[in-house]
């Protein structure tokens, strides 16, 4: 039998993903990806952003992949590529031939 998974949104614990669905008006999947992600706290809010992960390039930090791409002149779906291969291998950086190192 599978276990349900507690998380916590914005300091309120909820018992399962369902719960914490229902009580912010989102489907069970969209509360798994936010905690996956990282961004529980953006859950029910209004501001998802389209899967924004924060990433650092150089030592700058970006909202997310796509505004680092184009601060340097890059195509943002190769630099998430770059990034969803680096996190299929359990990696927290990626590496990008234009940019360089890209951390999350």
């Amino acid at each position: 039998m599978v276990q349900p998974v507690h998380v916590v949104i914005r300091g309120v614990p909820y018992p399962s993903l369902v719960a914490a669905a229902r009580a912010h008006g989102v489907k069970p999947s969209t509360v798994y990806s936010a905690l996956e992600r990282g961004t529980l706290d953006r859950v029910g809010s209004g501001k998802s952003r389209h899967n924004l992960v924060p990433v650092k390039v150089n030592g700058k930090a970006y909202e997310g992949a796509a505004f680092a791409a184009r601060a340097y002149g890059v195509n943002p779906h190769s630099l998430r590529g770059a990034i969803q291969r680096a996190r299929a291998k359990g990696q927290t950086r990626a590496y990008h031939p234009q940019i360089g190192v890209v951390t999350w």
